[in-house]
């Protein structure tokens, strides 16, 4: 009996063995944006040799199962709530999810079971985003020279949405600059800090926001900041949404004494070279002075008379 028993299990192995026997195919990638609909191909025959295509998320069974593969028709059971009249099938077997929310991002497998036993699995990476809102540049400070122009930019991204990439482009500045693009990646704002020279600030500067699925951009006239006044009486100024904050007083207080500073050594100098000129004389001045002056001969009229 014990070995009868034995046998009975090895033969269960077996048959339970090759009902898993099957290829799994690679995962595929798939983006969505919230409130939109995603479509999850799937591409396979349905013939007489499929017998049932069963839908999982994240290894929970879904609604979507093949009972007349030549009629083409699907029974849904047992749905998710969140599912309800959002699911749709199509002749081949892929997946139509509507009106998708962020809770629906995760691995979604299509379980393709063949009449023979065999089977095949369909992966699907589904990730959704929301849309991009505007961006906003805000000038976090502020420090105006003669020479130069001193600023730090936030391009700030509102709103709960992942995976935001921002990218700072402007394609005159950054080639006077021997550069071609500047990228940081960060969450919900990203910081800029810039010097620039005064031939630099006739140019723009764009601030893209982009996740898979949607970009936003923003782009603001660098001579507005630098030209020394005030941005918010430009056309521009409500679309920018910028800040301006004074240049620290500390720098101001130290460009006016490198400034006073320059006069007085200026002043000094100025005072020196003329002193040294009049206290020196040239030496073609002292060879007129020392010069000998020449002597009238007198004739002697007592040898004129003499004679």
């Amino acid at each position: 009996m014990r070995r009868i028993l034995q046998l009975f299990l090895l033969f269960l192995q077996s048959q339970k063995g090759t009902q898993k026997k099957g290829a799994r195919n690679s995962c595929h990638t798939v983006d969505g944006t919230v409130g939109g609909d995603i479509l999850l191909p799937l591409n396979v025959s349905l013939g007489t040799e499929i017998q049932e295509i069963e839908w999982r998320f994240n290894s929970e069974k879904l609604q979507l199962l093949s009972l007349s593969p030549r009629s083409h028709s699907f029974l849904w059971y047992s749905p998710l709530d969140r599912y309800k009249k959002r699911l749709d099938g199509l002749d081949d077997g892929s997946l139509i999810i509507r009106n998708v929310t962020l809770k629906d991002s995760g691995l979604y497998e299509a379980r393709v079971l063949l009449t023979s036993g065999m089977f095949n699995v369909h992966s699907f990476a589904l990730s959704v985003y929301e849309p991009i809102p505007d961006p906003k540049i805000h000038i976090q400070s502020q420090c105006l020279t003669p020479l130069w122009c001193n600023i730090t930019l936030d391009c700030q991204v509102l709103g709960p949405g992942k995976a935001v990439t921002v990218t700072w482009r402007s394609w005159n500045l950054l080639s006077g600059l021997n550069q071609s693009e500047m990228a940081e990646e960060s969450t919900n704002f990203r910081s800029m800090s810039l010097s620039l020279p005064v031939g630099l600030s006739n140019s723009s500067l764009t601030c893209l926001a982009s996740n898979p699925v949607d970009q936003k951009n923003i782009t603001i006239e660098l001579k507005d900041i630098c030209a020394l006044r005030d941005i918010y009486a430009s056309d521009k100024a409500p679309q920018e949404h910028v800040n301006v904050y004074s240049c620290p007083l500390k720098w101001i207080l130290l460009w006016k004494g490198l400034l006073l500073l320059g006069i007085l050594l200026w002043t000094l100098g100025s005072r020196f070279t003329l002193d040294k000129g009049q206290t020196e004389e040239s030496p073609a001045k002292k060879c007129q002075v020392n010069k000998p002056q020449p002597r009238r001969l007198r004739k002697d009229t007592s040898l004129v008379n003499k004679q």
